[in-house]
């Protein structure tokens, strides 16, 4: 069988089994059907001699099985944050019983953005034509795609500030913000580990999350000030411990003060080691020492005895000393006293002998001395 178009008044021949038949039409857009010798439709006139006849034929409309309405699909945007919408997504199928080539429109057209939309589907054969409404929603159902900076190891004190530390980027094919939330972990002293959360949000509340770790660390040790140079002293001028300060990059640290004493061999020759030692809230510690050297290089001063209530050729003599000395400590040990007589009546003198305990012996003689 052969099928032609045809247009309006016009006219074809059809060729079967070697036969031409000129078939005319009244009507639009008709497909005439030739199977052995018959047209469908009613044949008015039929010339057997040329074999040509005259046609008029009816038309039939699309048959179209729709969706059931309230059952429309929702659908997706693009990139563009807008959905093609097909106007096939309305109808399981469409036909037309003359075989005519059926035009389907959707009104309007599209594309359509994110929310409820309402639209016109149309299935027609050129002559008749079959409509239905429909509603449906487009949607945005892809999540944004989120690049979250690098994390970063800061020493304390340091800035943890976005500025400082980068800021998330997202794309999405509608619009998108991007927020953050610090949750900060404190550690030691001022140090602290911050897990910075970055979020990207579109219009449709899709969402996407990355986190950003900042540590701020303390690996610097204090810094102590005022620290003496070792000194070398006599045993009277022992200088008192300095007013050492001490600062940190991070806190507030604490300073311990140490003295040790180490003696010599003798009570005014000994060394003062003294030591600082500042440490941090996160153990960092820095210590300092001064080595005092204590020496007693200087003899004794004069001695002055007094004696008194002492009976003539008396034996032994007993009397009271007050003895000068830079470091203390004068050790008197009497060796001889020697008395005579002097020209003054009820005077004497004599010589006594005296040991410093650093210094050794030394011998002093008595002016006179009036005995009571």
């Amino acid at each position: 069988a052969q099928s032609v178009d045809l247009p309006i008044g016009g006219s074809v021949v059809v060729t079967e089994n070697g036969l031409g038949l000129n078939v005319t039409t009244e009507l639009v857009w008709v497909k005439v059907d030739w199977a052995q010798g018959i047209a469908t439709g009613d044949v008015d006139e039929w010339d057997e001699g040329n074999n040509t006849g005259s046609v008029n034929v009816s038309n039939q409309p699309p048959v179209v099985e729709w969706i059931p309405q309230g059952t429309a699909p929702d659908f997706s945007v693009g990139a563009d944050c807008n959905a093609v919408v097909a106007p096939s997504a309305f109808y399981v199928s469409a036909e037309d019983p003359d075989l005519d080539e059926l035009i389907v429109t959707i009104d309007p057209a599209g594309p359509f953005g994110l929310g409820n939309h309402t639209v016109t589907v149309t299935v027609s054969d050129g002559q008749e034509s079959l409509s239905e409404d429909y509603s449906f929603t487009v949607v945005d159902t892809t999540d944004p795609v989120l690049s979250v900076p690098a994390g970063a190891t800061l020493e304390c004190p340091a800035d943890t500030s976005v500025a400082a530390n980068g800021t998330a980027t997202a794309t999405d094919n509608c619009s998108v913000t991007v927020t953050f939330v610090d949750e900060v972990t404190a550690t030691c002293g001022s140090t602290q580990t911050i897990a910075r959360t970055w979020t990207a949000t579109d219009g449709s509340g899709n969402a996407v999350s990355g986190v950003q770790v900042i540590e701020v660390i303390d690996t610097t040790n204090p810094v102590l000030a005022g620290v003496p140079a070792d000194a070398t002293v006599e045993c009277d001028s022992v200088p008192v411990a300095a007013a050492v300060t001490v600062t940190d990059n991070c806190d507030a640290p604490t300073l311990v003060f140490n003295e040790v004493r180490t003696d010599g061999d003798c009570p005014s020759n000994y060394t003062l080691t003294r030591t600082w030692t500042a440490t941090d809230a996160c153990g960092n510690l820095t210590s300092a020492t001064q080595v005092v050297t204590v020496q007693d290089t200087t003899a004794p001063a004069p001695i002055v005895i007094d004696l008194r209530d002492i009976a003539p050729n008396e034996t032994p003599i007993t009397f009271t000393t007050a003895s000068s000395d830079n470091c203390g400590g004068v050790v008197m040990t009497i060796t001889s006293v020697t008395r005579h007589k002097v020209k003054s009546k009820g005077k004497s003198a004599g010589k006594i002998t005296f040991l410093d305990e650093k210094s050794g012996s030394k011998s002093k003689s008595l002016p006179a001395i009036v005995i009571d």
